[in-house]
């Protein structure tokens, strides 16, 4: 990233990204341009790829019947999240065999209706 150079009065520029002509107060020392508007389409990816995934995470919990549990529900959304990364970016994490330590440490545990149930 190069450092920007701010002017008193606006500079017509081009976009590097989508090409748009706009009037600037600001370009990088290079002479580089980026519009609002494609300047935030990173930040709207990164949004929208954590709303999938989170959905994708409480699909898992809500398929699983029993009251709620901290620990099932994490190791649930971590399984789900190394899916998602293989599906969505191609890359592959091993998925461990979870065991839960922690069933009788909770009064409400399903027990063997839990996938992480030993």
């Amino acid at each position: 990233m190069h450092p920007l150079e701010y002017f008193n009065k606006g500079k017509a520029a081009e976009c590097q990204i989508c090409g748009k002509q706009e009037v600037t107060k600001a370009l990088c020392k290079n002479k580089h341009y980026v519009c609002n508007e494609c300047h935030s389409c990173g930040v709207k990816a990164i949004i929208q790829i954590c709303l999938n995934e989170t959905s994708k995470s409480l699909m898992e919990i809500g398929n699983i019947d029993g009251p709620r549990c901290c620990k099932r529900n994490s190791f649930l959304s971590i399984l789900t999240a190394i899916d998602y990364a293989a599906d969505n970016f191609g890359i592959y994490m091993k998925k461990s065999n979870i065991q839960c330590n922690y069933s009788n440490k909770n009064n409400q545990c399903i027990e063997n209706k839990c996938p992480f149930y030993t």
